[in-house]
C-alpha cells in the first residue's frame, strides 16, 4: 500500500509540473502584470466606489421597457446615476468598515470629484454626496494625513461654476437709479415714435408706458432673486466644504513608521489649503487661518504623541527649514494681535519632542516612562499624599 501511495503522489506531482510548464510556455514573453492586476488596493477592492457602481449599473441599463412592456425606451443619464447612487449606498456606504476605507485612502472621494465634471452634476447633488462623505468620516477615529493631502489637492477638480463670484445685486442698481433711467428712456422713445397716439389717446398711451415700466421692474427683481438664490446655494456648499475639511484635518495623523515623509506632508497640506483660496473655494482669510491653525495643532499633537520615536534627522530637517524661513505660512503675521504664533507653538512642540527623542535614542528612555510630577498639592484635598518633586522624572528602560 505504501508503494502504491508513493507512486500515486509521484504521478500527481508529474502531472502538476507538466500543467504549470504548459501554462508558462503559452504565456507571452513580455507579459505585463500591471495590465492584469487591479489598480485598487485590497481595502479599496473590497468596496465599490460611486464611480464603480455607475459603470456597472450603466452597462446593464441602456434601455428599459415602457409601462405596457412593449417597446424599449433609452434610459436617461439621471436615471442611471440615481440607480447607481442607491446601489453605492446599499453596497458600500452602509458597510461597517467604510469609514476605515475612507480614512486610509481618498480614492473614492477623488473619483467623486472627477464625476462632478464628467457628469456635469449640479451643486445640490454634489452637496448631498459630500455631506454623506463628511458624516461617514465623522465616525473615523483617525485619518491618515496622506488622505488629507489627496482630498485637499483634488478639491479644485470641482467645477468652477460652483464658486463663481457674481454680484448679488449689481452696484449700479442698488439705489434704483436704473428705474429712473429706464423711465426716462421709455417715455422719450414712446413720445418720439407715438406722439400722435399721445395726442389722440393720452390715457392708453400712459397705460402702455406704465406697463413697460412694470414689466422691466419685474424682470430686474426676478434676476436679483435668482442671483440671491444662487449665492445662498454657493455659500451653503462652501460652508459644507469647510466643515468637511475641518472633519478631515481635525483627525489627521502621520505615520511614525515613515518619518521621511512627515514634514513634507505637513508642508504640502498647508500649501494645498492656500491653493484652495486661489481657486475661490476658500474665500475668507479667517477660514483659511483656522484651517492652518488646525493643521498646526495636529502636528503638535502628533509630536507629543509619537515624536519620541522619530529619528533625530527628522528634527534637523525641520529646524533647518524653520531657521531659513522656508515655510511661508509660518512666517506670515497672525490674523489676531498679541497671540502666540503658529511657528512659536510648533517650535515648542518640536523642542519637547526632540528632548524625548534624544532620551530614547541615546539613553533608552521611553516617552511613557516620563511621569508628570509638577502638580501642586490641591488645597481642596488637604489629606492628599505629598507630591514627589517638581519636575519630570524619567524612568530608565535599561538599568
Amino acid at each position: 500500500m505504501r508503494v502504491l501511495a508513493g507512486r500515486y503522489c509521484l504521478i500527481t506531482l508529474s502531472l502538476l509540473f507538466t500543467f504549470c510548464k504548459a501554462i508558462a510556455e503559452s504565456a507571452p514573453e513580455n507579459l505585463d502584470l500591471n495590465t492584469l492586476l487591479p489598480e485598487q488596493t485590497p481595502l479599496q477592492f473590497s468596496t465599490r466606489s460611486l464611480k464603480d457602481c455607475l459603470q456597472s449599473v450603466g452597462v446593464g441599463m441602456t434601455h428599459t421597457r415602457d409601462f405596457e412592456g412593449q417597446t424599449l425606451q433609452p434610459v436617461s443619464k439621471t436615471s442611471i446615476f440615481n440607480q447607481s447612487f442607491v446601489t453605492f449606498i446599499k453596497e458600500s456606504y452602509n458597510q461597517k468598515n467604510y469609514a476605515d476605507v475612507l480614512s486610509q485612502d481618498g480614492y473614492h472621494i477623488i473619483q467623486f470629484f472627477e464625476l462632478c465634471n464628467e457628469l456635469n452634476l449640479d451643486i445640490e447633488t454634489t452637496y448631498v454626496i459630500l455631506r454623506l462623505y463628511k458624516i461617514k468620516l465623522d465616525s473615523a477615529e483617525i485619518i491618515d494625513a496622506s488622505v488629507c493631502n489627496q482630498i485637499i489637492h483634488s478639491l479644485p477638480l470641482l467645477p468652477e461654476r460652483f464658486f463663481e463670484h457674481g454680484e448679488i445685486i449689481p452696484e449700479a442698481k442698488t439705489n434704483l437709479t436704473f428705474l429712473k433711467q429706464h423711465i426716462e428712456d421709455s417715455m422719450l422713445s414712446k413720445l418720439t415714435s407715438h406722439y400722435h397716439q399721445f395726442q389722440e389717446q393720452p390715457g392708453e398711451f400712459v397705460t402702455s408706458i406704465a406697463d413697460d415700466i412694470a414689466h422691466s421692474l419685474d424682470s430686474q427683481v426676478e434676476k436679483i432673486k435668482q442671483n440671491v438664490q444662487k449665492h445662498m446655494i454657493q455659500e451653503r456648499f462652501r460652508q459644507m466644504i469647510l466643515r468637511f475639511l475641518n472633519a478631515v484635518l481635525g483627525k489627521a495623523i502621520w505615520s511614525q513608521h515613515s518619518p521621511e515623509g512627515i514634514w513634507s506632508s505637513f508642508i504640502e497640506i498647508s500649501h494645498g489649503l492656500q491653493l484652495l483660496a486661489t481657486h475661490g473655494i476658500i474665500n475668507h482669510m479667517d477660514d483659511l487661518d483656522e484651517l492652518l491653525w488646525l493643521v498646526t495643532h495636529r502636528m503638535c499633537f502628533f509630536l507629543d504623541l509619537s515624536g519620541w520615536t522619530l529619528p533625530l534627522e527628522f528634527y534637523e530637517e525641520v529646524e533647518d527649514d524653520l531657521e531659513n524661513k522656508l515655510v511661508y505660512f509660518l512666517e506670515t503675521k497672525e490674523q489676531d494681535d498679541d497671540i502666540r504664533s503658529k511657528k512659536d507653538m510648533l517650535s515648542d512642540a518640536l523642542l519637547q519632542a526632540k528632548v524625548k527623542a534624544i532620551a530614547f535614542h541615546k539613553k533608552g528612555v521611553m516617552a511613557h516612562h516620563f511621569v508628570e510630577t509638577n502638580i501642586p498639592k490641591n488645597s481642596l484635598f488637604p489629606d492628599a499624599a505629598p507630591v514627589m518633586g517638581d519636575s519630570i522624572r524619567p524612568a530608565r528602560l535599561y538599568p
